[in-house]
This record gives C-alpha cells, structure tokens and sequence, in this order.
C-alpha cells in the first residue's frame, strides 16, 4: 500500500459513518485512536482511564456494549430510510385472477436421470 492509500484508509476508519453513527476504529477498538504527537506530548499518559487496567477493561467493555446497540439501531433507521427511497421507485402492475404470467420453468432438461 502506498504511503498516500494508508492515510486515506486511516482517516476512512476514523471518521463516523452515517449508517452505524460511529467511526470503524473506534466499534473495532473501543477508542478513538492515539496519533503519535498525543505520544509526544503526553497526552494519552495523563490520561487516568489508559492507565489503569481495571478501570480501562470496565469501561471499555461498557462503552462498546453501547456503542454496538447504538450502531444497530442507527443502521436499522439507515436500512429503513434506503428500503424507503427505493420503494418510491419501485412500480408494478396489479395482477387479478385470469391474468396471464411467464412462469420460470425449473425442470432439470437433459438429466439423465
């Protein structure tokens, strides 16, 4: 992968999606991501919640708990919205009794059996 196609992908990962409400890296990884300046000036490591164990595993197990249900229901509003749009284009012919229809034949032709 090219230099440029890794900070594409990265920032893709990182920025929130409209069908889940959240960004793929922080569904995957419970966070969002630590960049190498947050290294440099030490952000992440004042950081109380990164450095202790107990209470990180806690809330990380209770934060993608929520995080899941809520990019569930965001995408089952979003799959609602998209199979909403694409019945307003959808037209069809009301079929009544007597009327005539192709029916597909799935008879195996040819089977030696």
């Amino acid at each position: 992968m090219a230099p440029d196609d890794q900070t594409m992908t990265f920032t893709y990962n990182c920025t929130q999606h409209e069908a889940t409400g959240f960004a793929p890296f922080y569904l995957m990884f419970g966070r969002v991501p630590h960049l190498p300046v947050d290294l440099l000036f030490k952000n992440v490591l004042r950081d109380d919640s990164v450095c202790d164990y107990n209470a990180y595993v806690k809330s990380l197990a209770t934060d993608l708990q929520s995080a899941m249900l809520l990019a569930q229901r965001h995408s089952s509003v979003e799959q609602k919205h998209q199979s909403d749009q694409y019945n307003k284009k959808v037209k069809g012919l009301p079929l009544s009794v007597g009327d005539r229809v192709l029916v597909a034949n799935k008879s195996g032709r040819g089977n030696a059996s």
